[in-house]
């Protein structure tokens, strides 16, 4: 059984779920990644939202299960565009995650994607951390198939 579901975080004053130590509309100062970012799996559907730490990320590529995806879009991208949009903020699909990844995390691995560079370097330090870097095509194939080849 997938342990990624729709809503599982619950909302910012009613967690439901601490899986990977996280909850929903979390706030976080060290080594902070993104800002009331969305939290989805790999079928476009949102799981929850908040602040995440690189001790976060780590922390969720180390504990998903295989096939798992566990993919981070900005606050803008899983919240406001949506809204504009008319597109379901809860599940606006694979297309759109896949289109608006900030980063896509995989077991054991955490990836940093770039959205604007055809070729980007293979490695970036953000907070302090080193991340592997993916293009937003690499980030595209990986959500929808599973594999960066």
């Amino acid at each position: 059984m997938a342990q990624l579901t729709i809503g599982m975080y619950g909302s910012e004053f009613h967690s439901t779920s601490n899986l990977f130590g996280l909850h929903c509309g979390q706030m976080c100062s060290y080594e902070k990644c993104t800002h009331n970012s969305g939290w989805y799996n790999r079928a476009g559907e949102k799981l929850g939202w908040g602040d995440l730490s690189t001790h976060d990320m780590a922390r969720i590529a180390a504990l998903l299960e295989t096939n798992e995806l566990f993919v981070v879009l900005s606050e803008g991208d899983s919240y406001w565009n949506p809204r504009k949009s008319g597109i379901s903020e809860s599940a606006p699909g694979v297309a759109y995650i896949a289109m608006h990844a900030m980063f896509v995390i995989a077991p054991g691995s955490v990836y940093s994607v770039d959205r604007w560079n055809s070729a980007p370097p293979k490695t970036a330090r953000i907070a302090g951390k080193m991340f592997n870097v993916i293009s937003q095509k690499e980030a595209v194939r990986l959500i929808e198939t599973g594999t960066l080849t």
